[in-house]
């Protein structure tokens, strides 16, 4: 299962606490069994800006085994429930038929069941 997930500033976070944010989650996402891939998703450099692409901060393309959604989300929970301001984080599967947003310091543990529930039943079975 394909998915795209952004991390996205709120109030006074700063860019340098999304990006530090950012490469922690990644490094654990990359080794929860059953996540085959996590890479910076890129986009378009603003106008003035020296280079046609720039990673998003905080955004990012992930591959996960459907079975693993539950480890994938509680390993965002808790990485991101320890920065300093507070975080948005969003996920949406590749087609956008299923979107999550969720503040890690606010969400139960049953809302991301229900998310990695929900997320899950929107694979296609072969």
């Amino acid at each position: 299962m394909d998915l795209s997930l952004r991390i996205t500033p709120v109030g006074n976070t700063t860019s340098r606490e999304i990006l530090g944010a950012s490469q922690e989650v990644r490094e654990l996402l990359e080794r929860v069994p059953g996540v085959s891939r996590v890479e910076p998703q890129r986009v378009a450099a603003p106008e003035r800006a020296k280079g046609a692409l720039m990673d998003a901060l905080g955004s990012f393309a992930v591959s996960v085994a459907p079975a693993v959604l539950r480890a994938t989300l509680q390993t965002l929970q808790t990485v991101l429930a320890r920065q300093p301001a507070m975080t948005k984080v969003l996920i949406e599967t590749k087609d956008g038929k299923v979107v999550f947003e969720f503040d890690p310091k606010t969400v139960s543990l049953q809302e991301l069941v229900d998310a990695a529930e929900r997320l899950g039943a929107a694979v296609p079975r072969a």
